[in-house]
């Protein structure tokens, strides 16, 4: 895995909220379940893990909308989206406040946002073909352990 030098940058479609990841992600994922689907409109949606002290919104967090959505597995993911283009950017995972999930997608430079893990495959299209190199859940990861692991896994020695 070939890691850009950080800090990188990225932002919402229309471009009103730009932000920066200053450090190394923590981990990054493919969600297959139905809501990261039909809020993607694609197979998946790829997260990165990043902490938060090294996430920043570098420009419109005055325009900032947030949306409160109970998931599948039960738990509320709070969604930061921009509140012109509507582009949701990150949202805060449950249960930890140290943490934020970045839209993969909203990354200026995306090519070395490769996920390590693949979470709710239960729900995977059929004709998506995962690599059977890299561990799956059929739902939830468990704990977020193992999307630590399986991304030290994955960056090599």
């Amino acid at each position: 895995m070939h890691l850009p030098i950080f800090p990188v940058s990225g932002g919402c479609k229309c471009g009103a909220v730009r932000y920066q990841l200053a450090a190394e992600p923590r981990s990054i994922y493919a969600c297959h379940c139905r809501d990261c689907q039909k809020e993607t409109g694609g197979p998946y949606s790829i997260g990165i893990l990043a902490w938060r002290k090294d996430f920043v919104v570098t420009e419109g967090a005055d325009t900032v909308v947030v949306f409160r959505k109970v998931a599948e597995s039960g738990r509320t993911v709070v969604q930061h989206l921009c509140g012109t283009c509507f582009t949701r950017v990150w949202h805060d995972p449950a249960g930890d406040s140290s943490i934020v999930v970045i839209r993969a997608m909203t990354l200026d430079a995306v090519s070395w946002a490769q996920p390590v893990i693949h979470i709710w495959t239960a729900s995977k299209l059929p004709f998506v073909v995962l690599d059977d190199r890299l561990p799956t859940h059929e739902r939830q990861a468990p704990s977020r352990d193992s999307l630590y692991k399986a991304w030290n896994a994955g960056r090599g020695p």
